[in-house]
């Protein structure tokens, strides 16, 4: 867990201010309010139960204001908590316009919205990857830098004759791919894989990278093809051709194509209904924090676009 998540919170000093405050002003109303009992001829049973009254009346006054101070803030702390956790669906109920607190627990609520939308968007961009690599009919395995299987699309399951379920988090050598990882030919001809005879071509590539957002690039690319063509249901394409020295990703669509190309990474730009303008520039940034470059071009021979991401294998996360 991180550092920010175990450490002990610090003592309350903040409420232990309000309560001195509170506590201070009481003080005071109680000292003028006695003056004043005292200073008119009452019976002294009066006295005493004035006093008392006072007392009472101020003790309770303070008791609300304090929590009217503490408890909404109490509350905001939660709803943060939940947030960092990854729960957006959690939400402040005391929100009121006119008043500081109030358009805070707006902004926060208001930020909650934003991230929650974001997840489904995210979950829904991410169930879509998944449906087109599980129709490639190529079957196709990723593994992390330390050699352990972190994905494969049923046509690998049925190549490697084990369910995914049980493949995924194995190591290549327990797969008895080891020999494909470790070549140094991108691509070749073999007659046997995990021990099953036969004839396949191998290709292989290892980008040093940062994998969550580059999964989010290319999440964002087909995306971005699959609006664009809009109720055409025409063809999306993606590519990938590595080299000694770089990966180039293509992603390429048979929509109407671009038709204003000057304000494509332009921040907050957009002509999709609801769109933020934010997806393309994140995406090139990213690219570019690879040292790498991301270009969206109409294509020549037909209608539609194609999106390049270009990225050396040397690049670090």
């Amino acid at each position: 867990m991180p550092e920010s998540a175990t450490a002990p919170r610090p003592r309350r000093r903040f409420e232990r201010r309000i309560a001195a405050l509170l506590a201070a002003s009481a003080g005071l109303s109680l000292g003028l309010g006695s003056a004043l009992i005292w200073r008119f001829p009452l019976d002294p049973l009066l006295r005493i139960v004035l006093l008392l009254a006072l007392l009472a009346a101020l003790g309770i006054l303070c008791t609300a204001l304090f929590q009217s101070v503490v408890n909404p803030l109490r509350g905001l702390t939660n709803v943060v908590e939940a947030y960092r956790s990854g729960d957006y669906t959690l939400r402040s109920s005391r929100e009121s316009a006119g008043d500081a607190l109030g358009d805070l627990v707006h902004e926060i609520n208001s930020l909650g919205n934003i991230l929650h939308e974001q997840r489904l968007r995210a979950t829904e961009a991410t169930a879509l990857l998944d449906k087109l690599i599980s129709a490639i009919d190529v079957a196709i395995l990723a593994f992390d830098g330390e050699g352990r299987l972190r994905l494969l699309n049923p046509s690998a399951s049925q190549l490697l004759d084990i369910p995914a379920a049980d493949a995924v988090g194995q190591s290549a050598a327990e797969l008895a791919l080891q020999d494909f990882l470790a070549a140094d030919v991108s691509t070749r001809i073999v007659t046997s894989i995990a021990g099953r005879a036969g004839r396949w071509q191998i290709t292989h590539g290892t980008v040093h990278a940062d994998a969550d957002q580059l999964e989010q690039v290319l999440i964002n690319l087909v995306k971005n093809a699959i609006e664009a063509q809009g109720e055409s249901r025409g063809a999306i394409a993606i590519s990938a051709c590595d080299s000694a020295s770089r990966l180039i990703v293509t992603v390429t669509d048979e929509g109407p194509g671009i038709a204003n190309p000057d304000n494509l990474f332009v921040p907050f730009f957009t002509t999709k209904p609801g769109g933020s303008g934010i997806g393309l520039v994140w995406s090139r940034q990213i690219a570019e924090a690879h040292g790498g470059t991301l270009r969206l071009e109409n294509r020549t021979e037909t209608e539609g676009a194609v999106a390049t991401l270009d990225i050396p294998q040397a690049a670090q996360a």
